[in-house]
Formats: structure tokens, sequence, C-alpha cells
């Protein structure tokens, strides 16, 4: 993948750095929310930077190489706080306002996804991955190749009463979901 030789010591580097503060946050929560009157959530400027680090953390996932992936879904993996965030991450806008930002959202979404692996709600992501497919079919961009993509970035790991993210975005067009709720309004489009 072409993509994986762009990830240099530069975003090692800024890797490291917002590792470093995702971490905080979820040390931070993790202390307040046994606290009486404790306010877990990230707030205002907080917030803010939390968001801007979860984009940049899905950014740096997807030319990253497979071993930084695997490191970088770790993080996510033990965390309460964070997977909420990257849920948040995982929509793309209601409206496409040309094709390569579309496709660069859906990427970041998938990113996402695949950053959050078993630790996503499988219905959501069909119900929320399904509207993505049919607001791109419906503007011309084909979906199937940013899924493949996705794919190769995931998690194969299969385990009891689990899903693999992999598994699940290889699979996605070929789910009872999508033949029951995404490819009657593509017809009806």
């Amino acid at each position: 993948m072409a993509r994986a030789q762009e990830y240099d010591g530069g975003a090692l580097e800024r890797w490291a750095s917002i590792e470093s503060r995702l971490r905080a946050v979820e040390e931070t929560y993790r202390v307040e929310r046994i606290r009486k009157d404790g306010r877990p959530d990230p707030e205002g400027e907080s917030l803010r930077q939390l968001e801007e680090d979860i984009r940049s953390t899905c950014e740096t996932y997807i030319a990253a190489t497979a071993e930084q992936r695997a490191a970088m879904r770790s993080l996510f993996e033990w965390s309460y706080l964070l997977p909420r965030y990257l849920d948040r991450c995982a929509s793309i806008p209601d409206v496409i306002v040309d094709r390569a930002s579309a496709i660069r959202s859906l990427r970041l979404a998938l990113a996402a996804v695949s950053l959050a692996d078993r630790k996503a709600e499988i219905r959501d992501l069909y119900i929320r991955l399904g509207q993505a497919w049919v607001m791109l079919e419906r503007a011309g961009i084909d979906p199937r190749p940013c899924f493949q993509e996705a794919a190769g970035w995931s998690s194969g790991v299969e385990l009891p009463d689990q899903f693999s993210i992999r598994r699940f975005l290889l699979g996605f067009e070929d789910s009872a979901y999508f033949h029951s709720s995404i490819l009657p309004r593509l017809r009806d489009g």
C-alpha cells in the first residue's frame, strides 16, 4: 500500500504526543467518574482538543504500518471514554461538497471504525455506514474501494461472541442488512 510508505518519523512523533494526551484524558475520566460530583467528560477547550486529537489519530492510522495500527488500536481497546469520541468521528457529513472531500470523510470514518475495533456497536455501524454508502452511491461515488482499503487496516482477530472489523467491512455489501435496508434505498434513489 503506497499510503503506508508515507508514515514517517514526524508522524511517529505526532502520534506519541497525541497518544500521551489521549491517555491523560482517559486517566482523568477514570478518576473523575468515581467522584460524587465528578464531571468526567471533557468540555470546552479540552473537548475541542480531544476531537482534534481523535481526527489526527484517524489520519495517522490511515498512513501507519500494520504493526503501528495494532499498537494504536490497543489504546482504544482498554479505554472507556475514547471510543465514544471515535464513534463521533465515524460519521460523514450529510452533504457531499465534492468527490475528494467525500472520500476523505469516508476514509476517516472507516479509520475510526477500524480503530474502535471490537468496541464498536455493530448495529450502529450498519446504520451509520449504510447511510454513508447510500449517500455516496447517489452522488456517483463507489464506496467499495474505501471499505476494502479499511478492511486492510483492520484487525482480523476473531474472538468468541465478537466480530472482526475486517470481516465486517469485507462482508458489508453481502450482509442481510445491506440487502434489506441499503439496496432498496439505492433502487428508489
